[in-house]
């Protein structure tokens, strides 16, 4: 790999690759930032630490951009020519429940041009496409394996499931690809704010931590693990295929809570029993396929994933 390129790459998935890849890689991070536009203040001003901190690095390189804009984004590809281009560009499962036009756009019509440009400047790339747990709807065995099937119920995972068919029945002549399923991905300087990014940093800052869908249940998967697989992924001569990408614990929000209780002990809680419209019902997932493509396995458990967000916070405001 000589030159990336990350799709969505401002982004707590986006920004977690970047700063594993090597100095000699070439790496352009393309985002609209519509996500780090609406964080609060105090939460740019983390976000904002973060990034002047990776991107200090001379290798890494920044260009604002909405996917959406297909002609402007191939000229951007076309001047770089990327040997790998990794595609996180999403809304999340409430907001494509709100903007079901724009999560079509993003989710499965961004990847599509994506892959149409770069057949059409490039010889050889490959094409790294983050997908979803969402894609099989509700779980119907545990630990929920890559032959499960896919009855997605909400926006969010029918285009992401859209897009795997699109990817996979492509007849690609330049390309290769791989479609990469997490899970409940959480990590500091998140500005999607996802449910458990969002509760770490309400505990850290001593701010009411907002417990919502206690009962419901995620396989909780810290950023660096996830981070790693998509380096592996994109530095590797595995294509065609499909796989989970997660810790392997069904755990409820509520248990991620009581975890969370261990670190902050006057924690202050605000709990939240309506359930998010179209949520399928889920759990464990299966890593077997993962962990025999690329002989890896998660390193960070819940426990793990909390001491190291409150250790990049700390040095953030040392």
């Amino acid at each position: 790999m000589k030159k990336c390129v990350i799709i969505g790459g401002m982004g707590l998935i986006g920004l977690n690759i970047a700063d594993l890849i090597d100095e000699g890689v070439e790496v352009y991070l393309i985002d609209n930032l519509s996500s780090s536009s609406k964080m609060t203040k105090s939460k740019k001003e983390i976000y904002q630490k973060f990034v002047s901190k990776i991107l200090k690095r001379n290798n890494l390189h920044f260009i604002e951009e909405d996917i959406k804009n297909a002609d402007s984004v191939k000229k951007i590809l076309k001047n770089i020519v990327p040997d790998v281009v990794i595609y996180l560009a999403a809304l999340l499962a409430s907001e494509s429940e709100k903007n079901p036009v724009e999560a079509k756009n993003v989710i499965f019509e961004g990847v599509k041009s994506t892959i149409n440009i770069m057949e059409e400047i490039s010889k050889k790339y490959k094409l790294i496409y983050a997908s979803s747990s969402y894609v099989y709807g509700d779980f119907e065995y545990e630990p929920a394996d890559e032959l499960h099937s896919k009855k997605p119920l909400d926006i969010y995972g029918f285009w992401k499931n859209e897009s795997e068919a699109w990817i996979s029945n492509y007849k690609f002549k330049f390309g290769e690809w791989l479609i990469i399923r997490p899970s409940s991905v959480y990590g500091i300087i998140d500005p999607r704010e996802r449910y458990a990014s969002s509760c770490i940093e309400q505990a850290y800052f001593n701010e009411t931590v907002q417990l919502f869908y206690p009962e419901f249940i995620c396989d909780f998967t810290y950023v660096k693990d996830v981070a790693k697989i998509f380096l592996k992924a994109a530095e590797s001569d595995v294509s065609g295929e499909i796989f989970n990408m997660t810790r392997g614990e069904a755990r409820t929000n509520k248990e991620f809570i009581e975890v969370l209780k261990k670190y902050f002990k006057n924690i202050k809680i605000k709990s939240h029993d309506d359930r998010p419209l179209n949520a399928p019902k889920r759990g464990a997932l299966d890593n077997n396929k993962v962990n025999k493509l690329f002989s890896w396995k998660a390193e960070y458990g819940i426990n793990d994933g909390i001491i190291d967000s409150i250790n990049v916070l700390d040095k953030l405001f040392e």
